[in-house]
C-alpha cells in the first residue's frame, strides 16, 4: 500500500515539475527579442507609466467589488476611470497578456506581454512599496483559480469589461463557499457571462492535459 501511495505521489510531483517548465516556457517564449528598434527611455517610462495606471486602478477595482455588491458606491467608485485607462494602455496593440510565474503551485509574480517591446514584470514597473501591496494580492486571483494567464483584446468593450471584473471577483466568493461560483473555472464563467475578448489559460494537471483556453479567440 505504501509503496502504491509512494508511486502516485512521485507522479503527481512528475507533472507539477512539467507543469511549472509549461508556464515558465510560456513565459520566455512570449518575452523573445523584438526585431523592431528599441524604444527610447522616455517612450519605456511612459508606457510603463501607462501599465502601472491601468494595474493599481484595476486592481483597486476587483478587490473593490470583491467586497462589496456590484451597486454598492464604493464599487460604482473602485471602477470609475478603469475602461478608459485600458483603452490608453492598449492603444494600437492587439492585446495585452497577463501570465503568473508559479513556484510550487503559489502565482508568485505576473508578467505583461503585449504593450512593451519586451516581457515586463510586474517588479519592474511597479516600486518595491507598491509591488508589496498589489502584487500579493493580483497574484492571489492566480492562484485561486489555478490561473496561468488571460489576455485582453483591443476589442473588448466597455460593457464586456465591466462584466470581466465581475466574473474576476466571483473569486472571491468561491474563497467565502459561495455556492453559485464554487468549482466554476474562469473560463466557463467567460463563455457563460458571453465575454468574447478575453481568454484565458489554466493549468490542469492529469491525464486530460494542463491548461485550457477560452474557447473564444
Amino acid at each position: 500500500m505504501d509503496s502504491q501511495k509512494d508511486m502516485e505521489k512521485n507522479r503527481e510531483e512528475d507533472e507539477f515539475s512539467e507543469d511549472e517548465e509549461l508556464v515558465l516556457g510560456g513565459i520566455e517564449e512570449a518575452g523573445a527579442d523584438s526585431e523592431e528598434p528599441a524604444s527610447t527611455p522616455e517612450e519605456i517610462a511612459f508606457m510603463q507609466q501607462r501599465l502601472l495606471d491601468f494595474l493599481q486602478v484595476f486592481i483597486k477595482a476587483m478587490l473593490a467589488t470583491g467586497y462589496y455588491s456590484q451597486d454598492h458606491p464604493q464599487a460604482q467608485k473602485a471602477r470609475e476611470g478603469i475602461y478608459e485607462s485600458f483603452e490608453e494602455l492598449i492603444g494600437d496593440h492587439p492585446e495585452v497578456s497577463f501570465m503568473a510565474r508559479f513556484e510550487h503551485g503559489v502565482a508568485k509574480d505576473i508578467y505583461i506581454d503585449g504593450v512593451m517591446r519586451k516581457t515586463t514584470s510586474l517588479n519592474e514597473v511597479m516600486t518595491s512599496a507598491q509591488s508589496e501591496i498589489f502584487l500579493p494580492k493580483f497574484a492571489e486571483y492566480f492562484t485561486r483559480r489555478g490561473l496561468v494567464s488571460f489576455s485582453l483584446k483591443k476589442d473588448l468593450t466597455s460593457n464586456e469589461f465591466e462584466r470581466f471584473v465581475d466574473v474576476m471577483c466571483e473569486s472571491k466568493k468561491e474563497a467565502d463557499g459561495d455556492e453559485d461560483v464554487k468549482g466554476k473555472d474562469l473560463t466557463r464563467m467567460l463563455v457563460e457571462k458571453k465575454i468574447i475578448n478575453v481568454r484565458s489559460e489554466e493549468r490542469r494537471v492529469g491525464k486530460e492535459g494542463r491548461s485550457r483556453w477560452s474557447p473564444y479567440h
